[in-house]
């Protein structure tokens, strides 16, 4: 499963890498796939562990209750659970498949960033650059002493509108500080 799941996170990185014609990624894409997906499954956790507390496992048990699994599975799984040992066992699976998810998707971010020319960009029709920036600030929180790794509000903005062809006043070479925020989103929320 941890071998499944980080060619999952290969390929799900190299589809958002890949970005579209002119080599323009969207930003979103990523901060969805660092930031969402690690948060989505430290609440899945949370909400486990209040399951053990009331000790009721309602999806671990329908999961674990498919058919699909080898009967030697079954059978460990059982043994865990006579030994009351079933929960820190799927907690330090589920971290094991998380990480392993994580690496493919760091492994993908390096090579593409090794291999090709890209340019991230952002996207939206609603959201604009002053509502997008204090999101940015908050994410980078942990990572506040590394000052080139910090969103700029000015690159920010610039990096919009990039299909347009729109000129701005940030000059080329900045965009390249994406590359580091967008890999300390990965290393400080999902590894």
């Amino acid at each position: 499963l941890a071998v499944i799941l980080f060619i999952v996170g290969l390929f799900s990185a190299s589809a958002i890498i890949t970005g579209d014609e002119l080599g323009r990624v969207n930003l979103i894409h990523f901060l969805f796939l660092f930031c969402l997906f690690p948060l989505v499954s430290l609440v899945a956790m949370c909400v486990a562990m209040l399951q053990k507390k009331q000790r009721k496992f309602y999806v671990i048990h329908s999961l674990i209750a498919l058919p699909i699994w080898p009967s030697q599975w079954s059978n460990v799984l059982h043994q865990l659970k006579q030994q009351q040992l079933l929960f820190p066992w799927l907690q330090s699976v589920s971290q094991i498949l998380g990480l392993s998810f994580s690496l493919g998707c760091i492994t993908a971010f390096v090579f593409g960033l090794l291999f090709s020319d890209i340019a991230f960009v952002w996207r939206s029709t609603l959201l604009n650059a002053d509502l997008v920036y204090p999101v940015l600030k908050v994410i980078a929180w942990p990572w506040q002493f590394i000052p080139s790794a910090q969103p700029v509000q000015a690159l920010l903005a610039s990096s919009q509108e990039l299909r347009y062809g729109a000129s701005t006043s940030v000059q080329s070479g900045d965009y390249g500080r994406w590359w580091s925020f967008l890999l300390m989103a990965q290393l400080v929320y999902a590894i």
